[in-house]
């Protein structure tokens, strides 16, 4: 990921060196070699993500790109992202939730993708709005080991908590029109703040949290 690999080339040389020994000059899979970065690379690729989420207008491209370097970032930030449209769930409906629980803690592997599939199922089978459908993508996207089908379903929570959005903000318009309009400003509007979302969550320590 290109904002990965301007974050290592700002480190120092001291720092990049001892990155180069440790990793053999390649970023890699991220999941598994965060545990032995320095305090250093860890914040400057915190910093980086962070940066690259705010610079953005949509966050399911944000989303997509993060999830194709680290799988298991890439599920947690979906998670992050449609807990963001747990308020469109009607009252007592808790399957688009358990859901999202349940991945993750397949992020922290305190979960199986077994287990994640089955949430998933349970979500999708639950009758509340779009909330139902992005947050069994946002679980499914554990139970993929291919790094574009998680990339996909990351981008796909956000794509649905941005619909229920626009749909809870566009209820009040008089005409289909006008519904129309107000449906597309609300959708771009929302895939920007969840931008937002993203790069506070990463600027809290996110990466070591979920990946550490």
């Amino acid at each position: 990921m290109i904002e990965i690999d301007k974050a290592i080339a700002a480190l120092s040389a001291e720092q990049q060196r001892e990155w180069t020994a440790t990793h053999d000059g390649h970023v890699g899979d991220g999941c598994a070699l965060i545990a032995q970065w320095t305090p250093e690379a860890r914040r400057a690729v915190e910093v980086a993500l962070h940066d690259y989420a705010l610079a953005s207008n949509d966050a399911r491209g944000v989303l997509g790109e993060i999830a194709r370097w680290s799988r298991r970032l890439g599920v947690a930030l979906a998670c992050v992202v449609a807990r963001e449209a747990l308020r469109y769930v009607p009252e007592g409906e808790l399957r688009p939730l358990r859901a999202i629980e349940t991945a993750e803690r397949w992020t922290r592997g305190e979960a199986t993708v077994e287990e994640c599939r089955q949430a998933a199922s349970a979500a999708s089978s639950a009758y509340a709005a779009s909330a139902a459908a992005y947050a069994a993508n946002a679980a499914n996207a554990a139970a993929y080991a291919d790094a574009d089908a998680a990339a996909a379903n990351a981008a796909y929570a956000a794509s649905y908590t941005a619909d229920a959005s626009a749909d809870a903000a566009s209820a009040v318009a008089e005409n289909s029109s006008a519904v129309d309009g107000d449906w597309t400003r609300a959708r771009d509007a929302e895939l920007r703040r969840l931008c937002i979302v993203v790069g506070e969550s990463l600027r809290t320590g996110a990466v070591s949290e979920w990946m550490g």
